[in-house]
């Protein structure tokens, strides 16, 4: 199971726990999940606004386009894209 460890046995996350992830998420005071969870939706929508901006621009730009994989192109550019900001926003060790 990758979550932390459940005090009293309950096998729920309670507000004081969060998942374990790859990025170290599991950190996060309560306040700030609750700040991300107010805004998760417009998270998800802003990057679902990205992908199908560059989804015009492909197509405009290629008139026989494999959607898919321009698709799987610009999803690849997304993650690029992110990895390096999250870099850049890590304070220095």
């Amino acid at each position: 199971m990758s979550t932390c460890a459940c005090m009293a046995g309950i096998g729920r996350l309670g507000a004081w726990q969060l998942p374990i992830t790859p990025r170290g998420l599991n950190n996060m005071t309560k306040i700030e999940q609750l700040e991300l969870d107010a805004h998760r939706k417009q998270i998800d929508a802003d990057v679902k606004h990205l992908l199908e901006k560059y989804r015009a621009i492909f197509d405009w730009d290629i008139a026989e386009i494999d959607q898919g994989l321009a698709d799987t192109l610009i999803l690849t550019e997304l993650r690029k894209a992110l990895d390096e900001l999250e870099k850049q926003a890590k304070p220095s060790a």
